[in-house]
């Protein structure tokens, strides 16, 4: 069975930067695994202010990726992760600083 990795948006907006060192790393990190993508993470790529150059390799990305879609069972999960959040901030843990858009790309590959 084949590897698949669920990418934040900021990992994917790297690997549209083929020679930064954190593109090298990530890259290495994924390996032949296959990339999922949550809705959230697409949508804030598309918005993205990339050149000409990026919005390519993002394309190419974005065609070779699984796209994870917002479904009625998606929102549970994102219910559960931000009440996590809720208790990482009262205790002041890591992990407290997870935004919305965070929250909804964590909620995304725990249904996946």
């Amino acid at each position: 069975m084949d590897e698949t990795v669920v990418a934040d948006t900021g990992v994917v907006s790297y690997l549209t930067k083929p020679l930064d060192p954190l593109a090298v790393t990530y890259r290495r990190m994924i390996g032949s695994a296959r990339i999922a993508l949550s809705f959230q993470s697409v949508v804030e790529l598309v918005g993205a202010d990339f050149s000409s150059r990026r919005l390519a390799i993002f394309g190419s990305i974005r065609r070779a990726t699984i796209r994870l879609p917002h479904t009625e069972a998606t929102d549970p999960y994102y219910s559960l992760v931000t009440q996590m959040r809720q208790q990482l901030r009262r205790s002041k843990s890591l992990g407290s600083d997870a935004s919305d858009a965070d929250a909804w790309i964590i909620a995304s590959a725990l249904e996946y």
